[in-house]
């Protein structure tokens, strides 16, 4: 996934680019321009395992296990079949003991959704220089 991001990354640095300079390499800028001009700003992929790093409770990874089990869950709940979280046999790669898939529940991956947005969010506003937002009352997590 972060491969793919990347390469979407390049392909949208190229698109920019060619639109702000014209066709070529450095289009229709001077060499002088070429020095001061940035073509595109930078383009930062994050996975949402990095971005919730320093976070109370950070995300983990895995595949079918309880947290992509929890990432479904917490955005797109009725693609979860609750039934083949507990079906034998199991491929290895879902077999971690803690945390184990069964305990992903709705709740649990609506708190993972939310720590993966607060990441995001502070993430960002790091690198733009911007102040986090201020929290609403009663918003998770």
């Amino acid at each position: 996934m972060g491969l793919a991001c990347a390469v979407a990354a390049q392909k949208l640095w190229s698109e920019v680019s060619r639109a702000n300079a014209g066709d070529g390499w450095w289009g229709r800028l001077s060499p002088a321009e070429q020095k001061a001009t940035p073509l595109c700003p930078p383009i930062h992929v994050v996975t949402t395992v990095e971005g919730t790093q320093g976070l109370p409770e950070p995300v983990g990874g895995d595949h079918a296990g309880y947290w992509e089990t929890c990432n479904i869950y917490g955005f797109r709940p009725q693609l979860v079949a609750p039934g083949e979280l507990t079906r034998a046999p199991r491929p290895w790669y879902t077999l971690n003991k803690q945390p184990r898939v069964e305990d992903a529940t709705p709740r649990a991956g609506a708190k993972v959704v939310a720590h993966m947005v607060e990441g995001f969010v502070r993430l960002v506003c790091a690198r733009t220089g911007r102040p986090p937002p201020k929290r609403r009352p009663n918003s998770a997590p």
